[in-house]
């Protein structure tokens, strides 16, 4: 026979974890469902950014004056296939016609 105390504290018990399961739930609610659109643009926009970095050194000559080393403008190009949505022939075709 469980005597009316411990039938309190295990009234007070479920009714806590439930009301923390409600608040859990409630809040999940409202992070997937009314402002996952949101939240699911800015993790759109963090994936992928463009940095351009200047280069402050001048070219490195020789003690006679003849570059060594010059600077000179590069390129790199990504591709991901799943962006893209082509085929690798498809891809490989624009690479050599921009070299």
């Amino acid at each position: 026979m469980v005597s009316k105390f411990l039938k309190d504290r295990y009234a007070l018990l479920i009714t806590a974890v439930v009301l923390i399961s409600a608040v859990i739930v409630a809040r999940l609610f409202s992070l997937q469902i009314i402002k996952g659109e949101e939240y699911s643009k800015q993790a759109q926009n963090r994936l992928m950014r463009n940095v351009s970095v200047k280069s402050p050194r001048g070219d490195i000559l020789d003690r006679y004056g003849r570059p060594i080393v010059v600077n000179r403008e590069g390129f790199s190009l990504l591709f991901t296939k799943s962006i893209l949505r082509i085929t690798s022939l498809t891809v490989l075709f624009c690479v050599l016609q921009i070299l």
